[in-house]
């Protein structure tokens, strides 16, 4: 039989196991069409798998493509293939061997997974490789095993992937259940994988205890994805399951039949959830020790998985961790898919709940043991309760008398270490440190843009203090002593007084640790009592991995010093922090906020539709995780706001975001825009300026007040701030523009022009549109046709905003082809067109009925 037929026979024998055996022979009688000799094949292969003894550990779809195989791979074990030197066999996977090799080029220890002979030249199976390849080799988790590369060598076809070390989760049971804290740890890290894979819209199909490997250190590695499938996000799933439906082969049912979900089971379109319930299965075994569905025969334990409940997960001994991992098991061993976890997010966040629990009642416990009295110690007790009565009294009454709330500011950190590269640790600890302080109901602290004017200035802390008009503030600097990387941390009030102090190692691997021993250190120095859920908050974070966090500190690095590179830096490195941890909420709506800025002149032209989509995604996965972030809520709302043009979701959004974090400067920001493009200009005003007063030291937080005076026609305000904006950074662009178009409503014809040609000189871009109207205005139409011309150069190697062409034509009184611009950026979703109604650029357009259908299509009201 050529090769390119055993996808057929493949096909066949999968679907004749679904059958009875009169159901079988009648279906293969059709399905073969008088071939007997494909008949015979597929007859055969069921045959020789119904006779399996060890099926039940064993995939369906190995145990077919294994009979299918059997004998034909030659042993490899001391050949050289390429730069791999085989060092001896490791296994048998769904498609072929896995062999230990020695990468002689790297000088390294890696796995090769091997197609099976007989399909060197089957392009099918060619393309299954690849694909697993692919799919593996986008998924980087510290629990998924690596993969380095796909070969093509000598003949051979194989994929290259990192050597773990260790035993099989399997290997690990065979002593029965495991202790509760190995089996949280291990869940954990399994439930992260798969959050990670699942985020890059990959299934595993194939989870089970002989696919995950323990190192010496208790690490888990997620090994072989190689049955993975691509998915769309869950809010296509509709799509993905037709798309499933319409290219998976008919009856193909993937994965081993003890840990198998119900939809499998079925031969369903599967999605993440699959993932979920095999994850529920190995979570009761390691618990008790035993498959929840494992029967005598195949059928039986098919039945089970479809039909019957799980047995409540059991053991020798109890406590309140492995409660907590039982109802998570069961939660994912529902058999409706919509009952159980929808993501492997959301299960990482329950298993994490666990731990949280378990926790505190350490905690508890030791704070039991350290308090618990002594029999004489109860004598004293009841002797002094009479005393104790009026100690308390007096306490109380004394209590009352003190200030319940403190206030705190967060200098920003030095980097003392000589390592400018270590800038971003600086910022991002004095930024985390303020974030979650601000947590605690007894301290009130400062927003660090507030602060930001102390960087590098050398103020005394007192004086720092005394300035802001807070009680005390927390000081750090990074410095070098012996090689090693330091933080120096203290606390200071406004009278000079240090309050704490401390020196703390920096290690990366433990710097979310290290955050946790400074603000314990402020609680200690302030001696606050942290009341109510206040320790559970300080606890509480946004992400336990490490990496992530630095990945993100790097990201708000770059996004503060935003540029058309750093903009793009920041996205890049707050992607990398999501594909750590899915549940990093703050580096979703990081995300978010980041690429609304894309779609815009000033930022490099992307196309709208695509960025907007990546945000609205960003934003509501961060929702999702967190309901209560401000800055998710905030990013949702400038989707709202700048793309779908719902002008009262966007204000319901921003209003959350200041509700939830009142003194944060960038909601107001938002809102103040929003306030202005729908023509509220002196709500716009006064949101601009809290804008301001929360954010001082910004030049886009002066400039955003500078614009609600320019679209309230408020000309001379909007100059003067332009101008004093323009004394600190006389390069500064958007002050240029705004001032350019102020000067030219005042009336100041040539310090328009020379200010927007100063501006034109070095952004020709973004000053075109506003230089060509102007020159269309006075007459200078060649000098306008230019800069037209200018704008057509530049969009060879980036697109150019149709609405720039737009404001051009109208000052060169062509409202035709101004409209047939606006169009276009109409159809685009331009995020600058939604100042239709209040830009003064647009005023020789008002009479005319496009423009108001333009508005009315935009959902504003002339």
């Amino acid at each position: 039989m050529a090769s390119n037929d055993w996808r057929r026979v493949e096909e066949l024998f999968h679907a004749a196991l679904e059958l009875g055996r009169e159901e079988r022979d009648d279906y293969l009688a059709s399905a073969c069409s008088g071939d007997e000799t494909l008949r015979r094949e597929v007859e055969s292969l069921v045959t020789s798998y119904e006779s399996q003894q060890s099926f039940i550990e064993r995939p369906a779809l190995t145990l077919g493509m294994q009979v299918i195989s059997e004998g034909l791979t030659e042993p490899l074990t001391g050949k050289a293939i390429g730069h791999y030197k085989i060092l001896r066999p490791l296994g048998r996977g769904g498609m072929g061997h896995v062999y230990l090799a020695e990468d002689t080029k790297l000088e390294r220890d890696v796995a090769l997974k091997f197609l099976a002979n007989r399909f060197f030249d089957d392009e099918w199976a060619r393309e299954q490789l690849t694909k697993e390849a692919r799919a593996v080799a986008k998924l980087e988790h510290e629990n998924i095993c690596t993969v380095y590369d796909i070969e093509e060598i000598d003949g051979y076809n194989f994929i290259v992937m990192h050597y773990v070390e260790g035993e099989t989760l399997g290997e690990s049971m065979r002593g029965g259940p495991l202790p509760s804290e190995r089996v949280l740890d291990l869940a954990e890290q399994m439930a992260g994988a798969l959050a990670a894979a699942h985020a890059r819209g990959v299934v595993h199909r194939d989870i089970k205890p002989q696919n995950v490997v323990v190192t010496p250190e208790g690490k888990a590695k997620v090994l072989d994805f190689g049955l993975a499938k691509f998915v769309r996000q869950q809010q296509e799933l509709a799509v993905a399951v037709a798309d499933a439906n319409q290219t998976s082969t008919a009856g193909l049912v993937i994965g081993t039949v003890a840990y198998m979900s119900p939809e499998q089971v079925r031969a369903e379109a599967v999605d993440h959830r699959t993932d979920i319930f095999s994850f529920g299965i190995v979570l009761h075994e390691m618990l008790c020790g035993t498959n929840p569905f494992r029967r005598e025969g195949v059928e039986d334990i098919l039945r089970a998985i479809k039909e019957d409940d799980p047995p409540a997960p059991h053991a020798e001994t109890s406590d309140a961790t492995r409660e907590g991992l039982r109802r998570v098991a069961l939660r994912c061993l529902e058999k409706e898919r919509g009952l159980r976890y929808q993501t492997a997010a959301e299960l990482l966040q329950d298993l994490r709940e666990v731990r949280g629990e378990r926790e505190r009642e350490r905690d508890e416990a030791r704070r039991a043991a350290t308090h618990a009295p002594t029999p004489w110690g109860r004598r004293r007790f009841a002797l002094a309760l009479v005393a104790l009565v009026a100690v308390a009294l007096a306490a109380f009454v004394a209590y009352f008398k003190q200030p319940t709330t403190h206030t705190l500011a967060v200098l920003p950190f030095a980097n003392e270490s000589g390592d400018a590269s270590l800038d971003y640790l600086s910022e991002g600890l004095a930024q985390n440190m303020t974030r979650n302080l601000s947590r605690l109901s007894e301290l009130k602290v400062k927003p660090q843009r507030l602060v930001s004017i102390y960087k590098d200035a050398g103020v005394d802390p007192a004086e720092a203090a005394r300035q802001l008009g807070v009680e005390s503030v927390l000081v750090g600097k990074l410095v070098r002593k012996d090689e090693a990387l330091y933080l120096d941390a203290y606390l200071v009030n406004a009278d000079g007084k240090r309050l704490w102090f401390d020196t703390f190692e920096v290690r990366m691997a433990e710097v979310i640790r290290l955050q946790d021993d400074v603000a314990r250190g402020v609680v200690t120095g302030l001696r606050l009592s942290l009341p109510g859920d206040d320790a559970q908050r300080l606890a509480r974070h946004q992400t336990n991995d490490a990496e992530a966090l630095r990945l993100y500190m790097l990201g708000q690095y770059y996004w503060t010093r935003r540029n058309k590179e750093n903009i793009r830096t920041a996205i890049r490195h707050f992607h990398e922090a999501v594909e750590r941890d899915p549940l990093f909420a703050q580096a979703h709506a990081a995300l978010a906020d980041s690429y609304v800025f894309l779609p815009t002149v000033a930022f490099g032209h992307e196309n709208t539709a695509d960025m907007y989509a990546k945000a609205r995604a960003a934003a509501k996965r961060a929702l999702e995780i967190d309901n209560l972030s401000c800055e998710a809520h905030m990013a949702l709302g400038v989707v709202m706001m700048r793309h779908d043009w719902d002008w009262a979701g966007a204000e319901a959004q921003f209003r959350k975001a200041i509700e939830l974090k009142p003194d944060s400067a960038s909601p107001h920001y938002w809102y103040s825009q929003l306030l202005m493009i729908t023509g509220r200009a002196d709500e716009a005003l006064r949101e601009s300026e809290l804008n301001r007063k929360y954010d001082p030291f910004s030049s886009p937080a002066v400039l955003n007040v500078a614009r609600a005076h320019y679209f309230a026609r408020r000309y001379g305000a909007a100059a003067d701030i332009c101008h004093e904006e323009l004394a600190k950074n006389p390069d500064n662009d958007g002050a240029l523009y705004i001032l350019g178009l102020s000067y030219w409503h005042l009336g100041a014809r040539r310090d328009a022009v020379e200010t927007l040609q100063r501006m034109y000189a070095v952004n020709p871009i973004y000053a075109a549109a506003a230089l060509g109207h102007i020159y269309g205005k006075t007459g200078r139409e060649v000098d306008a046709l230019a800069v037209l011309g200018t704008l057509e150069e530049r969009s060879k190697d980036r697109p150019v905003p149709a609405q720039e062409k737009a404001i051009i034509y109208i000052g060169l009184g062509d409202k035709n082809r101004a409209f047939a611009y606006l169009e276009e950026a109409y159809e685009e979703r331009f995020p600058s067109l939604i100042s239709l109604l209040v830009e003064p650029l647009f005023d020789d357009l008002r009479t005319d009925p496009r423009y108001l259908d333009l508005a009315s299509r935009m959902n504003l009201n002339p």
